[in-house]
């Protein structure tokens, strides 16, 4: 919970970053926003500025309510239902498999000395949800193409709200 009226402060984004690392669902809810003129420039104008300090987290979704009036506050109930119903999406395999295969035909791995293949994924749990994507070697996926495979992934799936997982398994393993 943000508080409209101040700046977003340094223990707001340590926050934040715990419930990611935790994999929790997470929603902002920007609290007194009843002081603030209520229009869509002011929510697109105050979340460009969130978002901006909180680039790891571009899915999270935003409530703009006011506890003392009651703005919103019901609209904040139904969208942690959504929230938690995107943790609890079980995709199936051969679509699991699909949307690999789109982002790797779109984007393929940067090739290196050795080349990364993705073989298949599955989708091995729900809250969070967690995909094992099996590659030759998982060493060789670089950080950026993970971010991608996910991002491709909240894309096509959805995911609002809901951190997820991506475990990449070496054949060996």
């Amino acid at each position: 919970v943000l508080d409209a009226t101040q700046k977003l402060a340094q223990q707001d984004l340590a926050i934040a970053g715990m419930l990611l690392e935790a994999h929790k669902g997470v929603i902002v809810a920007i609290n007194k926003w009843d002081l603030i003129e209520d229009s869509d420039e002011n929510r697109n104008d105050y979340a460009n500025r969130l978002f901006v300090r909180m680039k790891f987290a571009p899915w999270v979704p935003l409530a703009f309510i006011s506890a003392q009036t009651g703005l919103n506050v019901e609209g904040l109930l139904d969208l942690a239902v959504e929230v938690q119903d995107a943790r609890s999406i079980r995709i199936p395999t051969h679509e699991v498999n699909s949307a690999l295969r789109e982002a790797v035909a779109a984007h393929p791995p940067p090739s290196g000395r050795r080349q990364l293949r993705l073989k298949y994924a599955t989708q091995a749990e729900i809250r969070p949800p967690t995909f094992i994507v099996f590659c030759n070697d998982a060493s060789l996926v670089h950080f950026s193409y993970r971010r991608y495979i996910e991002n491709h992934f909240r894309r096509r799936f959805g995911f609002e709200g809901t951190a997820i997982r991506f475990e990449y398994r070496s054949r060996a393993e």
